[in-house]
């Protein structure tokens, strides 16, 4: 069974162009798949969004305000599944 599934962000704040974000998920249990999504759309890697190799982090290099939004991890194995979100707000130096 699945259990404790969490999204840890960045603390502090991040500057449209400046700043970069790493998220990092973590949960208990057998972890066959772990899926991404952003504003219920799946999340794919590009130029400035980087996976880790094992699919349990997203680095995103130079935030740009587009990156704003809520950020939703799920662990899943055949029998079990957990899902954590974290809202990420990227701020402007207008």
């Amino acid at each position: 069974r699945i259990t404790n599934v969490r999204l840890i962000g960045p603390e502090e704040p991040l500057i449209e162009g400046e700043s970069s974000a790493n998220i990092i998920s973590d949960g208990t249990g057998i972890i066959t798949s772990v899926q991404w999504m952003k504003d219920n759309s799946p999340l794919s890697p590009s130029n400035s969004i980087i996976f880790s190799s094992d699919n349990r982090s997203v680095s995103i290099r130079l935030v740009q305000r587009s990156d704003s939004g809520e950020y939703q991890c799920t662990y899943s194995n055949p029998i079990s599944s957990g899902t954590a979100k974290l809202s990420l707000i990227i701020n402007c130096e207008c």
